[in-house]
């Protein structure tokens, strides 16, 4: 991957080449939402009228070891007046 960044609230997709399944995304990329960065996937689908549509999902980044990005972890001061 490259070391491109976008300009917030901006992002790309492009087609996925290696799509085998409906569940899988027809386009994927990445965006830059509030200054943090998403995966972003898209599936060309049609309306019940047959008009149309790119449906969306954006999620947490992917690490080069292809598991999701950490999750940012409470800080102790949130979780420290917990009963138990």
């Amino acid at each position: 991957m490259s070391d491109f960044k976008h300009k917030d609230f901006t992002g790309s997709l492009f087609k996925n080449e290696y799509k085998e399944k409906d569940t899988q995304p027809d386009y994927k990329g990445s965006a830059t939402v509030g200054g943090k960065d998403f995966d972003a996937a898209g599936w060309i689908s049609q309306t019940k009228s047959g008009t149309p549509y790119l449906s969306l999902k954006f999620g947490e980044p992917y690490n080069k070891d292809g598991n999701k990005a950490a999750p940012k972890q409470e800080s102790q001061a949130q979780t420290s007046d917990l009963p138990f």
